[in-house]
């Protein structure tokens, strides 16, 4: 093989070589990433969820942010001194949506890790309901009264800005207005008014809905007994 010959082929191959190790540096020598950790992944609505994550180096400073992704709204971004970072945060309905959520972490202004959890749907919604009067004797003529509904959270706090639907199940009762707003204390008034009710029991069926939430149902009964 002539000389100059042997030369360009070593060089070609000397250049494919440093090719070769350029590419395959940044996957060799990969810097390395954060372990992030959420627990629950799957978090309800108004529940408590725990974010941890850690980084397997030194750092100044690790900033970790928290994105409702479908709008790219910025829920929160904190920063801690060092590697490590523990973020213990609740899912009230009044700042989360259902959905999915990114996780971003920065540490000495440099991207180092990123994340996602979900947001489900909250635990089912409690509904109580009575009648005032809800015992009456059958008489001709109209009575009138007031149906109170009371919603609750799994957690017993009051689930304000429902939407209660009335619906009289019995002739003789008619039901105003058609949906109410529960206010802060959880509470809708409606109310209702009879005519001619003979012995028996009339039923008004109350649906509930709040975003976030499984729809909800119970009812009242008002009782009319024989003179």
């Amino acid at each position: 093989m002539p000389l100059a010959l042997d030369k360009k082929l070593t060089a070609a191959l000397i250049f494919n070589l440093v090719v070769v190790i350029i590419l395959l540096l940044p996957l060799v020598f990969k810097p390395p990433r954060a372990v992030i950790e959420i627990s629950p992944r799957y978090v309800p609505l108004n529940q408590e969820y725990t974010l941890k994550v850690e980084y397997p180096g030194d750092l100044q400073e690790m900033k970790v942010c928290v994105i409702y992704a479908p709008i790219g709204k910025l829920m929160f971004c904190r920063s801690f001194s060092g590697n490590k970072a523990v973020i213990e945060e609740k899912a009230s309905e009044d700042r989360y949506s259902i959905g999915l959520y990114a996780i971003k972490v920065n540490g000495d202004g440099k991207e180092i890790g990123e994340g996602k959890f979900s947001v489900i749907w909250g635990a089912n919604l409690t509904v109580e309901a009575y009648s005032q009067p809800s015992d009456l004797k059958e008489f001709n003529g109209t009575v009138e009264g007031v149906a109170v509904v009371k919603v609750l959270l799994h957690d017993g706090a009051p689930a304000e800005g429902a939407t209660v639907w009335a619906f009289s199940k019995s002739s003789g009762i008619k039901v105003t207005p058609f949906s109410v707003k529960t206010n802060s204390s959880g509470i809708a008034v409606f109310k209702w008014k009879g005519a001619n009710l003979t012995a028996g029991n009339y039923v008004i069926s109350f649906t509930v809905g709040k975003p976030g939430h499984h729809i909800a149902g119970t009812k009242a009964i008002i009782r009319v007994k024989k003179d």
